[in-house]
């Protein structure tokens, strides 16, 4: 069953809203697993349907795709052929929103440069926000592949976790194949079983989940 949709997700979206303008491609992602991507992608992409915006959500965690649980539908059958990702999308949940997978670990290799360049064009041209819902950036190919091309990257972080190599492995290898960061979206992930909120980055989480600041134009 699709969950009410916190407002939390509402303010992420004008805050993205207000750093890229449509068509925009934005790839979500994070340095670790249970860092709260998945929700955060689903919700963001959510919001921006919800306001008019037709939206595609796309699923490349080929490992633990979980595009379709977030919103409450069936498995989606992945995508292989590029010229039909685009036009590939599942709706019937979200007014204006369209669920595609691309989960295959074949993905990445049959994708250079020039074909990515082309697969964003083919979804620019049919969507106004394209959110990537990627596995985390040390093992997840196919997200940093759309993030060197995307018009930016929100990382998102579980509260209260304590910084790992990874982390700064993350911000070095998107920095290295030129990916923009547009900020952190902190969330409360503790397990997989509690809903995933964007709150502060700084700050100590409560109940409600409230967010006191949404770091996303802060750069990271």
């Amino acid at each position: 069953m699709l969950q009410t949709l916190h407002e939390n997700y509402r303010m992420l979206r004008v805050s993205v809203e207000a750093a890229v303008a449509p068509p925009g491609l934005i790839v979500v992602s994070s340095a670790l697993a249970g860092d709260g991507k998945t929700e955060v992608a689903s919700g963001l992409a959510r919001a921006l349907a919800e306001c008019g915006y037709t939206t595609a959500l796309i699923d490349t965690n080929w490992q633990h795709p979980g595009v379709a649980a977030s919103l409450g539908i069936d498995e989606i059958a992945p995508v292989t052929q590029l010229e039909r990702i685009a036009s590939g999308g599942h709706n019937g949940v979200v007014t204006n929103l369209e669920a595609i997978s691309i989960a295959d670990r074949r993905f990445p290799a049959l994708v250079s440069a020039d074909r990515m360049r082309a697969l964003i064009a083919d979804l620019r041209a049919r969507y106004q926000y394209t959110i990537i819902d990627s596995a985390a950036i040390p093992v997840g190919m196919a997200g940093l592949q759309f993030a060197r091309f995307a018009d930016g990257v929100l990382l998102t972080v579980r509260l209260g976790r304590a910084p790992k190599p990874a982390d700064k492995m993350t911000i070095e290898t998107l920095d290295r194949v030129g990916a923009h960061v547009l900020g952190i979206v902190a969330t409360s992930a503790h397990d997989a079983h509690r809903k995933d909120l964007p709150q502060a980055a700084s700050g100590v989480a409560d109940e409600s989940g409230e967010p006191v600041r949404l770091m996303v134009g802060a750069g990271a």
